[in-house]
């Protein structure tokens, strides 16, 4: 089994337009080389309130999810920890150590 690709541009503009022209899904699958569920699951995701699929919605609706799925960084550029790694880093210790070590630091100043 091939691994899990995004649907390209392209991909969904075909799929626009076999959808106008009322071929099957699994027609459009074979022609996509996809998976009909993925095609099924393409068009209820980023199909408009009115059930209409169009290639600019769904390119539109694709780009604002991926936007919105960036993992957020937990140490801040402006925090003690984040110029304690990076000082130890730019020495070449290791993770461990660095950890290790900021954790006995916090130990003796709290």
């Amino acid at each position: 089994m091939k691994p899990y690709t995004h649907f390209t541009p392209e991909e969904r503009v075909c799929l626009e337009v076999m959808r106008k022209k009322g071929i099957k899904i699994s027609e459009i699958a074979k022609s996509l080389k996809r998976d009909r569920s993925s095609v099924y699951r393409e068009i209820k995701r980023n199909q408009s309130q009115t059930g209409e699929y169009t290639a600019v919605n769904a390119i539109y609706l694709y780009k604002s999810r991926r936007k919105r799925s960036v993992r957020r960084a937990r140490i801040k550029p402006d925090s003690n920890i984040y110029r304690f790694i990076r000082k130890r880093l730019k020495k070449y210790w290791s993770p461990e150590l660095i950890s290790e070590k900021w954790n006995k630091k916090t130990l003796i100043t709290e």
